[in-house]
């Protein structure tokens, strides 16, 4: 997957100057002292023991977060719903995204949702965005990684 998105979605766009860049391929990016991450879901089942889509987005997406040395402030959720989803589904799936907010400590701060023909999507993909700030402690732990993942 990595050479994948090297060869054929980096490769597109301008390279810039951050600490952690989208060419690092790592699990956010580091712009100063802001952490960002975004991430899609796409599960079948939708429910699972466990977990649901949910759950699974944002515990992913606050988790890409923390593993960078930051706290997470807020998240964003985009919904892609396939037309004729049953409501009881959509809202099984809000109360999980709900609970693990709660639990996480970080809310939905913005968000979009989309309904597409019936068959285009397999009931509800999720794309889950956050960001956060990064903690000045970490400093020294970027310096060491920037040493063995150097990015070109």
């Amino acid at each position: 997957m990595q050479e994948f998105i090297s060869k054929h979605v980096t490769a597109h766009f301008p390279k810039m100057d951050f600490q952690v860049p989208l060419d690092a391929l790592d699990d956010s990016a580091v712009i100063d002292d802001v952490v960002f991450t975004s991430d899609g879901h796409t599960v079948k089942p939708l429910f699972f023991p466990g977990g649901d889509i949910g759950c699974l987005s944002v515990a992913g997406t606050v988790n890409d977060i923390s593993v960078m040395g930051a706290q997470p402030l807020a998240l964003s959720c985009a919904l892609i719903l396939e037309a004729g989803l049953e409501m009881d589904i959509v809202d099984r799936v809000m109360e999980s995204i709900g609970r693990t907010c709660k639990s996480c400590g970080v809310p939905i701060a913005t968000g979009d949702t989309k309904v597409v023909d019936a068959g285009a999507v397999d009931q509800m993909f999720m794309v889950t965005s956050a960001v956060g700030k990064r903690s000045p402690f970490m400093d020294h732990n970027l310096e060491v990684a920037q040493q063995y993942r150097k990015v070109d």
